[in-house]
């Protein structure tokens, strides 16, 4: 899907993203099973994750605002009633079928957990790719607009995502640090040092 939905018409990239919407909520209404109810939740983890990027050589400009927002936001993080994930769900995993339709592969990350940790990745992957599929993607989801508690939730995810992922990047080279502090200035102006919780983005189109 990401090689292909440049190549479509903004009109079948809004269809093609309500279902995308609609497919991972249908995913998100799974029963899940008591057994795979984490114990405990990532909270540690991303806190660690941060001082990670704080403490690191890779800042990148104007991130006191967006470390600020990430610590002022830690009680987001989890709290929501768990469902199974898919944990990478963006365009780079999803096929175009001869159908015109769409088929989610790469299951590998899925556990159990926050689903709107599910949304992050829209925001780093598909909104650079295609504005339409992603508005089309949250409306399909919500059948409508999200409501403030999402945006307020995924702006959370979004702002320790974009520090966060070029650590994360390290290990590939320094080509994809780059790409990752590209895509975290990005993050920045989409959502204005993140004083907005709704990106411009979705804002301008919708």
């Amino acid at each position: 899907m990401r090689d292909v939905i440049v190549s479509l018409d903004e009109a079948e990239q809004f269809s093609l993203g309500v279902q995308a919407g609609k497919i991972l909520n249908a995913m998100h209404t799974i029963p899940v099973q008591d057994k795979h109810i984490p114990t405990i939740n990532k909270l540690p983890k991303k806190k660690q994750q941060l001082r990670q990027y704080e403490e690191s050589t890779l800042r990148i400009d104007d991130d006191d605002a967006v470390i600020a927002y990430v610590k002022a936001n830690f009680d987001l993080f989890w709290s929501q009633p768990p469902t199974y994930r898919h944990g990478d769900f963006h365009t780079g995993n999803m096929l175009y079928t001869p159908e015109g339709e769409i088929g989610v592969i790469d299951f590998q990350r899925s556990v159990c957990g926050d689903r709107y940790e599910d949304f992050y990745k829209l925001q780093m992957f598909d909104v650079p790719l295609s504005i339409p599929f992603s508005v089309g993607y949250l409306k399909g989801y919500f059948n409508g607009d999200p409501d403030d508690q999402f945006w307020r939730i995924n702006a959370a995810y979004v702002a320790h995502a974009s520090l966060y992922s070029i650590i994360w990047a390290l290990p590939f080279g320094e080509s994809d640090v780059l790409d990752m502090k590209e895509r975290a200035r990005r993050n920045l102006e989409d959502f204005d040092g993140f004083r907005e919780i709704i990106p411009k983005w979705y804002r301008e189109y919708s």
